[in-house]
């Protein structure tokens, strides 16, 4: 959230703006790291790279089919089965998918995949600092990640702290749900003790992005 005003669409488009902006100029081949519903690959595509992206989910793609055609370069497959092919991509990147695979796998299938002087780009959440509670909590400690990228031979060209701007995205799920409480359980057939379970899990996520525990970033 770029202002107090910003809305979650706008948050969104902020986001996505700073990985856009950053780019190294088209054509280049950029491959794209859980596909979402593939409006960065389209916008990518329009502006002139040529742009690979990749889900293991099927249902994803049958997704992304009905909203943009067939034409989008998007198959079915997990980041850690990717073959090396004899054309290397210019930047691979991660839009909140890099939590789900482990760093020393992403940096090197990175090396065989990307050209000489290629990027990679993530911007997801990480743990700032562990628990003394809990030490594994899902996500990456962004000091050992940072470390281990310089030992492979990456440079870490930019890092920007996004945290203080994610936050709000917490509160925004803590009043929404709130809001349509009644709305989600007609409509999803919930029991209200769910819906203040998934409350309490906010709240709780909520209270370590403010205690520093967890955090955003752009790297």
């Amino acid at each position: 959230f770029e202002t107090e005003q910003t809305n979650l669409s706008d948050a969104q488009q902020y986001s996505t703006n700073l990985i856009f902006d950053r780019l190294p100029q088209s054509p280049k081949r950029i491959l794209e790291i859980s596909a979402g519903f593939g409006t960065t690959a389209y916008t990518l595509t329009q502006r002139g790279y040529q742009v690979h992206s990749i889900t293991p989910d099927g249902q994803q793609i049958a997704e992304i089919h009905r909203r943009f055609g067939t034409e989008l370069n998007v198959t079915q497959q997990r980041f850690e089965d990717l073959v090396p092919t004899s054309e290397n991509y210019d930047v691979i990147l991660f839009q909140e998918s890099a939590q789900y695979i482990e760093p020393l796998m992403i940096f090197n299938k990175a090396q065989d995949l990307l050209a000489k002087e290629g990027h990679i780009f993530i911007i997801d959440e990480f743990a700032l600092r562990r628990s003394e509670i809990a030490a594994n909590e899902g996500l990456h400690l962004l000091k050992d990640m940072l470390q281990l990228s310089a030992r492979l031979g990456f440079e870490l060209v930019e890092h920007i702290d996004l945290s203080a701007k994610a936050t709000p995205t917490l509160q925004y799920l803590l009043h929404a749900i709130d809001k349509h409480r009644h709305q989600l359980i007609d409509d999803l057939d919930l029991q209200s003790s769910r819906l203040d379970q998934l409350m309490g899990s906010n709240q709780d996520y909520l209270n370590k992005y403010v205690s520093g525990q967890f955090g955003y970033a752009l790297l």
